[in-house]
């Protein structure tokens, strides 16, 4: 990808990255360029450090607040990882499900701040079944737009649609 065939450079929707997108941008080429070609996260936090690289703020430079930062997306990993298998008199899919799901502790709040609940809970809770449904359809149009050139993946893609088309109807 060359800098020259790129149109406009721009954080993610919903990115909480800092700086100027470009100015990142170009740090990133730097040093997958100094890494031979590849761009590893070690080599991204080693050239961010200086306080005047456009990437630095993008960092928890208090290692206190980053430890414990890390810690929590560890909390995190740990409940994502977790699946249960629910016995067949339950009437309901035998294959390994997740047994947590996020969702917002307060929907109606203004400080909401993410929590876990059991699949059954989000699932029988109209709010909660809602958020769970509304994170599903982001992240299968997600996905759809991250592999969008794998035409192998067309029949995917179709299916996401139709999908959208039909629930726009309803």
């Amino acid at each position: 990808m060359k800098l020259s065939d790129i149109k406009s450079v721009q954080w993610k929707s919903g990115s909480h990255s800092r700086g100027n997108a470009l100015d990142c941008f170009k740090e990133l080429q730097s040093v997958k360029k100094a890494g031979g070609g590849l761009l590893s996260p070690s080599d991204v936090v080693d050239r961010a450090v200086p306080e005047d690289n456009p990437l630095h703020k993008n960092f928890t430079w208090d290692d206190t607040e980053a430890g414990r930062l890390y810690r929590e997306e560890q909390a995190r990993l740990v409940v994502r990882s977790i699946e249960v298998v629910m016995k067949p008199s339950t009437g309901v899919s035998t294959r390994p499900i997740r047994a947590f799901v996020s969702v917002s502790s307060s929907p109606t709040k203004e400080t909401t701040k993410s929590v876990y609940v059991t699949i059954d809970e989000a699932l029988s809770d109209p709010i909660m079944r809602d958020e769970v449904l509304s994170r599903a359809i982001r992240e299968a149009l997600s996905f759809r737009k991250k592999y969008a050139e794998l035409s192998e993946l067309s029949k995917v893609f179709a299916a996401i649609d139709n999908f959208m088309q039909e629930s726009k109807a309803v």
